[in-house]
């Protein structure tokens, strides 16, 4: 668990980008067991009850600013990378436009940005969606997630 004051901190001192992703976990159904605060395994949001809306994290919310922010960067560096002319420079008001020379390569690496980025939310459903309810195949893509951020963080 990370407290308010340690994601600011965390936030200030950071030279990039973050996205923090929050998951409010339900309040114990077992009524005999007290919720101890201050206790620091134990979450404080778990002695106080939450709507329900609150309790499940919708993970495409959360990473849409970066995805706008990631496709933004790709057609700054796509232009960049081919020295082509500004985007202003091409108006559709004029009555003989020019075709722009760049716009099937610039198809092809929006479709490529899409493709990692559907793949990228998909393993991160799939990183925090229950093993139970996970398909074979799924459970082996967590699995292989987990084994590469243990060698990640092992190096």
């Amino acid at each position: 668990e990370i407290s308010d004051t340690e994601i600011l901190e965390l936030t200030h001192s950071a030279l990039g980008r973050m996205t923090v992703i929050r998951q409010i976990f339900p309040l114990w159904r077992d009524s005999s067991t007290r919720c101890m605060r201050r206790n620091h395994r134990i979450s404080s949001l778990l002695c106080d009850p939450q709507e329900g809306y609150m309790q499940n994290l919708e993970v495409s919310n959360l990473y849409l600013y970066d995805s706008v922010l990631m496709l933004a960067n790709a057609f700054y560096r796509k232009l960049e990378d081919r020295k082509w002319h500004s985007m202003a420079s091409l108006n559709c008001i004029r009555k003989s436009t020019k075709p722009w020379n760049g716009g099937w390569s610039m198809l092809e690496t929006i479709q490529k940005f899409l493709c990692v980025f559907l793949c990228f939310v998909s393993l991160a459903v799939i990183s925090l969606t229950p093993i139970s309810q996970l398909s074979s195949s799924q459970s082996f893509m967590r699995r292989s997630l987990v084994l590469k951020e243990q060698e990640r963080a092992a190096a």
